[in-house]
């Protein structure tokens, strides 16, 4: 009696924690059985899909995530492609990120799961948390295309440029087909010189 006692006050404690989390934290929670249906539906997800709770529990997550791809292009496809096979892997899988459409916008989350078992060791659902990593992945996209391309111009730089290049003559192959032009301005030093960076730029 005393050990059923004390297991009933973990969960419920453990109960209080979690809905703490749901109220307070910006990220969410999710499980579902084993045939991929949301068992829960966290209210911090239920509006992150722009739905209710109610009308979330018993649909497949994987169904739930693909009516928010909006006319989906090859990016979105490829992650929810990833995220189907490794859910059919049943290993535990940490931050992977899909691509979806919500509200008129373009956003990233971050999906986390493990995989649940029953005392017969029968595979039985997904836990996991999710959260919006929309501004994160906005802010590498914005590294990447300062590290690629020219801020002025917009034109690929140096390092991308050799990137191309070096595309057209792999180690492992024949080199292919293409030509290079060189375009240079005359005079454009003295410009930067006299007058400046600022009307050399402009």
């Amino acid at each position: 009696l005393m050990a059923k006692t004390e297991i009933n006050r973990q969960r419920e404690l453990v109960g209080l924690l979690l809905r703490d989390f749901e109220e307070d934290a910006s990220d969410w929670l999710w499980e579902t059985d084993a045939s991929g249906r949301l068992r829960h539906a966290s209210v911090h997800l239920a509006h992150a899909v722009g739905s209710r709770t109610d009308a979330l529990v018993g649909r497949i997550l994987l169904d739930v995530l693909r009516a928010l791809t909006k006319e989906p292009n090859r990016e979105q496809t490829a992650l929810l492609e990833r995220l189907a096979v490794t859910l059919n892997q049943r290993a535990p899988f940490r931050a992977m990120v899909v691509a979806v459409w919500v509200q008129g916008q373009a956003r990233w989350w971050s999906l986390t799961g493990k995989p649940q078992f029953d005392a017969s060791g029968d595979f039985s659902g997904w836990r996991g948390v999710g959260s919006d990593v929309t501004a994160a992945h906005q802010h590498g996209l914005e590294l990447t295309q300062l590290a690629r391309f020219d801020p002025l111009t917009g034109l690929a730089n140096r390092h991308h440029f050799h990137q191309q290049l070096a595309a057209y003559f792999p180690a492992d192959g024949p080199a292919l087909p293409c030509s290079l032009f060189l375009l240079d301005l005359d005079n454009f030093k003295t410009v930067n010189d006299s007058l400046g960076h600022a009307v050399g730029d402009e």
